[in-house]
């Protein structure tokens, strides 16, 4: 009985370490095979379009580029997580695409987010790829975040410009959301500072932390300052809520590039006879190449995308360049890149990760972006 037993355990030994070998071997196939990229972004909840946008562009790059035989004959795998918006959720959705093996990570929306992610990164030396991050508190840092959006303090100060001598405003109040406070406190600062020292007057800058209490804080300030033009530093949501709000008789309304969405252009009836202006680093003339995507885009979604469609697309393409100039150190293949073809404009990193682009600005009318020439 006991020469029985033996006999049996000594083939289900073989059989398990047979079952165990093929795993391994498939799981280096894969690893052979396959090239996984992780994306990390916001996806559901209020806010979301850019997130989506980000997302539907890196399919249609991964498919394109799988279509044409991949990065040395290697497919390319693309992760999605939802980070929801929220930095907790960032950092644990960021981990698990790590662990997956991911060799970069397309991330995050959002600059309070990304922040919060950094460290991740850092500590696995994994590269964050962010598509809109602008942060100035992320600037001049040798790690591993890259960013295919400019740092926003130029853009701050040309809206700041623009508002002080194209508009001929002397006075003006801020309002930001504190949900995004890396980059909505540090745009609000960057613009106070450029409008004072043109001789413009900052009446008040205050945050809010839900778009409900956007009233409710300009309630507590209206007794003080007679509120004729307001900076938001805002999403697409939050100033559809100002919009709807009793103080929609504002004079004149200013914004990031941060809001520029289909989600608020087509709320037409809201902008009627607003005047609203923009600044951004997207560019008013489209060339062959976006025309190309966005025809692109429109036959797989069925609708036109919005700016950060263009942003995911070329951070897979990005990486893909990276891999082929340095295909054991990503990193140091992006810094290497000069010039890149962007869909928009084109893409030189500089040692820190970060790019340069112009600033452009634009007004809303009849449901359109509509470019304002100007130049300080």
């Amino acid at each position: 009985m006991k020469k029985y037993n033996y006999k049996y355990f000594w083939i289900f030994t073989i059989v398990i370490s047979c079952i165990l070998f093929c795993a391994f071997i498939f799981k280096i196939k894969i690893k052979q095979k396959f090239i996984k990229i992780g994306l990390c972004v916001q996806l559901s909840g209020p806010g979301a379009e850019l997130g989506l946008g980000v997302r539907n562009g890196a399919r249609l790059a991964v498919d394109k580029i799988n279509a044409n035989g991949g990065i040395a004959g290697k497919k390319i795998i693309l992760l999605v997580k939802d980070d929801q918006g929220k930095p907790t959720i960032a950092k644990q959705k960021d981990l698990e695409l790590i662990k997956q093996g991911v060799v970069a990570i397309i991330g995050h929306i959002t600059s309070s987010v990304s922040i919060a992610a950094v460290p991740i990164a850092n500590k696995y030396k994994t590269v964050l790829l962010s598509p809109t991050s602008s942060t100035p508190a992320l600037k001049d840092k040798d790690d591993y975040f890259f960013r295919i959006d400019k740092v926003s303090e130029d853009e701050a100060q040309l809206l700041a410009n623009f508002a002080f001598n194209h508009l001929k405003l002397n006075q003006i109040g801020i309002i930001w959301d504190k949900k995004n406070i890396y980059y909505s406190r540090y745009y609000a600062r960057n613009f106070t500072q450029a409008f004072s020292k043109l001789g413009g007057n900052v009446l008040f800058s205050i945050g809010y932390d839900k778009p409900n209490s956007i009233n409710l804080s300009l309630e507590k300030i209206t007794p003080q300052f007679k509120i004729k033009n307001i900076l938001f530093i805002c999403s697409d949501i939050d100033l559809l809520a100002f919009l709807k709000s009793k103080f929609r008789h504002i004079s004149y309304i200013l914004a990031s590039g941060w809001p520029m969405t289909q989600t608020l252009t087509i709320n037409k009836p809201l902008l009627e006879n607003k005047n609203i202006f923009f600044a951004s680093s997207t560019p008013p003339k489209k060339n062959q190449k976006e025309i190309i995507f966005e025809e692109s885009y429109k036959k797989i979604y069925g609708f036109s995308p919005v700016f950060s469609a263009a942003r995911g697309y070329d951070a897979v393409r990005l990486i893909v360049k990276a891999l082929q100039i340095n295909p054991n150190n990503l990193k140091k293949g992006l810094l290497k890149i000069k010039n890149f073809p962007g869909i928009q404009y084109k893409i030189t990193f500089n040692k820190y990760g970060d790019i340069k682009t112009p600033t452009y600005i634009y007004q809303i009318k009849n449901g359109h972006f509509i470019h304002i020439k100007y130049d300080k």
